[in-house]
This record gives structure tokens, sequence and C-alpha cells, in this order.
């Protein structure tokens, strides 16, 4: 695996996604491997980004150990280009039927 530079490292981030899955569960595994790769972005000087974030229980969880990002089904599901213009545009412009 190549090495990421100076550069590439203060332009870029780490994603943490595997691991969001048992955040919210007993097993206190995941949320050690989360908390280190938020702690390994910090570090970098880049962002931590969680992928996968589908509850209100993981958001929490990660909101606690400092990610600085989130995305995931928890937010909203993936949509049209379409869709995500009249999102943009405010609410108003967003047909219902068309976010099936």
């Amino acid at each position: 695996m190549p090495r990421a530079s100076a550069a590439q490292a203060t332009h870029g981030n780490v994603r943490g996604a595997g691991f969001v899955d048992g955040l919210d569960g007993e097993d206190q595994r995941p949320t050690a491997v989360m908390a280190a790769v938020v702690d390994l972005a910090h570090a970098l000087g880049v962002v931590a980004l969680a992928e996968g974030v589908e509850t209100k229980a993981q958001r929490a969880a990660l909101t606690s150990l400092g990610c600085d990002q989130c995305q995931g089904y928890y937010f909203a599901r993936p949509a049209t280009p379409e869709v995500i213009s009249a999102l943009l545009a405010g609410p108003a412009n967003l047909d219902p039927e068309s976010t099936d």
C-alpha cells in the first residue's frame, strides 16, 4: 500500500466504515477501533469521517469519540441528481413523489 505524503494527509481524510455497525452493540471492540481511527485522523491533521451511520445511537457514539463528520442512511438515502438539486433549492421545490 502506498504511503500518503504530508500534502495528501493534510488534504485528505481518514474513513471508518467497517466498525460503525457494532457501535450500538455490547461488544466494545468496534468502539475501541473507531476511537483509534478518530485519534489517528486527528494526529495526521485530517478529517475523521464515519461512513455507514444508520442509527441515532451510532451517531451519538461517533460524536462522543470526536468524529468530525458522519454519513449514511441515518441522514439520507441515495437520491438522483434531480432530487438533490431540489433539496438544495429548498423544501418548497421538493416533490415528495420523486423521493421514492
